[in-house]
């Protein structure tokens, strides 16, 4: 029943040689508060980390006081949890011995949320730099491409759509972090250095968007692992996929093979639509498992399809030959199916 500044005065004494300072002293009291709520919070399921901010946020403190700091123990007891969430601003004093300096780095890893993983490079301040921005753009989706190509390579070996959920998620919350970045990019069709960059960017973004809904068709992938004619064509994608990209050269003959893969897909789809048709009007394949087969032939093709076109726009052309504006007269649409 007591008001903040009642409760405030029981505790807080003033501080010797400091006008209008207080200070409410450590000791055994706060311990035994601090072990009471960690038992309500235990026992009862209590909201107990906002005690604090609720005290020291009303207007009684805040008409007495001009600044209220709180010396934390160097761990997260309910005390701190509570300071934290009351606190407009957290100083962390440290030494500069490595392991004072390397739980300082964790302290604050922890009290900053982060982007995600995927994005750390997409760095607000570098928008004012449209080519360094841009950069990092392509960077990030180049990254983001090379775990959707390990992500496929698991679909078509051994794992299912649900297996893969927590990645697919990862991938796509990154992908959608990237497309808000490269929104805020300044960009100028008169520039001939970052017009091309972010034209691809943006080809990049539309086909990892669209091959994202592609993988999380588990059933498709499926069909894939089960055809043995299919399963073979699904491994010249794996190879692909496969390739170290680190290794130099290796990003153009990348681009090379996922080309050469979707071609030969698109090449063969009338022969082996045909092909299946033939077979289940023989009573040869039952006509639920000549579905199957053609979904997975298309989810195949169209799979290989994406990868070739972002592979392209990321590494069949260097970044710093890109240095005039003429529109791309690659076609970014899905190959049609073929009846």
């Amino acid at each position: 029943g007591q008001s903040a500044e009642e409760r405030l005065g029981s505790v807080a004494a003033p501080m010797s040689g400091v006008g209008g300072a207080e200070v409410i002293p450590s000791g055994d009291r706060l311990v035994h508060a601090d072990f009471r709520s960690q038992a309500e919070f235990a026992v009862k399921d209590l909201e107990v980390r906002f005690r604090h901010r609720r005290l020291l946020h009303s207007k009684a403190v805040w008409d007495k006081f001009d600044v209220v700091i709180f010396d934390c123990p160097p761990r997260l007891t309910t005390s701190t949890v509570n300071a934290l969430l009351c606190a407009d601003a957290v100083l962390v004093p440290t030494s500069l011995q490595r392991s004072d300096l390397d739980a300082a780095a964790r302290t604050v890893e922890w009290l900053i949320p982060q982007r995600n993983g995927l994005t750390l490079r997409l760095e607000p301040s570098l928008l004012a730099q449209p080519r360094l921005a841009l950069t990092n753009v392509r960077a990030t989706l180049e990254e983001i491409s090379s775990r959707c190509a390990v992500i496929c390579r698991n679909l078509l070996t051994t794992s299912s759509s649900e297996e893969m959920e927590g990645e697919l998620s990862e991938c796509q919350i990154g992908l959608d972090e990237t497309r808000q970045y490269l929104e805020k990019i300044p960009r100028s069709s008169v520039d001939p250095e970052t017009w091309p960059q972010h034209v691809d960017c943006l080809h990049v973004v539309d086909h990892l968007a669209r091959l994202l809904v592609r993988m999380r068709k588990s059933d498709r992938a499926e069909s894939v692992r089960r055809k043995e004619d299919l399963r073979q064509r699904g491994q010249a994608l794996v190879e692909a996929l496969s390739m170290d990209l680190s290794v130099e050269g290796n990003k153009s003959l990348f681009a090379a093979k996922l080309k050469s893969t979707s071609t030969e897909l698109d090449e063969t789809l009338a022969s082996h639509r045909q092909l299946t048709v033939e077979q289940t009007a023989l009573g040869k394949v039952s006509t639920t498992e000549a579905l199957a087969i053609l979904d997975g032939f298309r989810w195949l093709r169209r799979v290989s399809f994406h990868f070739q076109r972002i592979a392209e726009h990321l590494f069949a052309i260097p970044l710093e030959s890109k240095v005039t504006a003429a529109p791309s007269t690659r076609s970014e649409e899905e190959p049609p199916d073929m009846d």
